[in-house]
């Protein structure tokens, strides 16, 4: 979050112009600044972890933007951000939670063998807490179980709804209501 909070506070000069329009008319300029220069590390942190759950890199969103402007310079901003963000994570050597989950998954997609001797070492998978899962860690569980001998113990009304995950309830709902 350091590290997302100084490439913000840097970008923040290049992109004030661009972000000024995200700011109340009415409001006062200062005040209205200073609010939105505070929520944007939370923000571009949020954008950076859902990304990182679709699996979508700095490329793969920038690809997706219009090439016109069309009012989207927060997403720009956010882009830009997570993509400064990951080289500075790269440059240190370092990986986030994100990573290492999306590595986790990685590996096992890409290495069959690998899968296959962690479902002779571990039959039977019990996920607590199921209700926070995330995407990336419910694709993680469903190839590591096979889709059989996976218990999943977990309340939907006892979410995690805050900023630090992308834990996603309906996920274990899906699959209590047998959709998955």
């Amino acid at each position: 979050q350091e590290i997302q909070r100084d490439i913000v506070a840097h970008c923040l000069a290049e992109w004030r112009d661009a972000l000024s329009q995200y700011l109340d008319p009415e409001a006062d300029s200062q005040r209205a600044w200073r609010g939105f220069e505070e929520a944007l590390p939370l923000l571009t942190g949020n954008f950076i972890k859902q990304a990182k759950d679709l699996r979508r890199t700095p490329d793969d969103l920038l690809a997706l933007l219009p090439s016109e402007p069309a009012n989207l310079d927060l997403a720009r901003f956010a882009v830009s951000v997570y993509a400064d963000y990951q080289r500075s994570l790269a440059y240190r050597g370092a990986v986030d939670f994100d990573d290492l989950v999306r590595l986790a998954l990685d590996a096992l997609e890409r290495e069959p063998e690998y899968l296959e001797r962690l479902r002779q070492r571990w039959p039977y998978i019990l996920e607590d807490e199921a209700q926070d899962s995330s995407r990336l860690q419910e694709e993680m569980l469903r190839l590591l179980s096979g889709e059989r001998n996976w218990v999943r113990v977990g309340d939907p009304n006892q979410a995690i709804f805050t900023t630090f995950t992308t834990a996603n309830p309906g996920f274990l709902r899906r699959f209590l209501d047998g959709e998955d």
